[in-house]
């Protein structure tokens, strides 16, 4: 049986931990170009690996805050399908996945999606938040959907 792990990352003051498959890598930030009319959480696009354009989301904006991403790495994801960047501050260590009874309930922000924190846990005098990442940006494209529709009109 293999065990699921995690990947721990500081983000926005906080400690966060996603499973390790969905992480492609962790990168040095770079240059951000930013992009004419793009809304938060999307700080811009970013070369990666030379020939390719990668989205950057703020961690904190994906989260419900106010301020832009900080942090000097991305985290290189995959989510749907598509690679992105998330800005962090620093990356942690792998540790397996605690069990159920080490995992407490999330009471945290109003503004973080339902079912984007899975939960919390302890170690080392640490806590981290469980981050769903599909959950987090399917909830950001239903969003960004819901802002690009046009509004219904009268039909002459």
């Amino acid at each position: 049986m293999v065990e699921n792990r995690l990947i721990a990352f500081t983000a926005t003051q906080h400690s966060f931990a996603v499973p390790l498959e969905e992480v492609r890598e962790v990168i040095d930030v770079g240059r951000i170009e930013s992009i004419p009319g793009s809304i938060p959480p999307l700080e811009g696009l970013a070369i990666y690996r030379k020939d390719r354009i990668l989205p950057v989301f703020s961690m904190n904006q994906l989260l419900g805050g106010d301020e832009r991403g900080e942090g000097d790495f991305l985290l290189v994801v995959e989510v749907g399908g598509e690679s992105l960047g998330i800005r962090i501050v620093k990356i942690g260590r792998v540790t397996g996945y605690p069990s159920d009874d080490r995992i407490s309930r999330y009471e945290g922000a109003p503004n973080v999606p339902d079912g984007a924190v899975l939960g919390k846990f302890q170690e080392k005098d640490e806590e981290f938040l469980i981050l769903d990442l599909d959950r987090l940006f399917s909830e950001l494209a239903q969003k960004l959907e819901g802002t690009s529709r046009e509004p219904e009109g009268r039909s002459l």
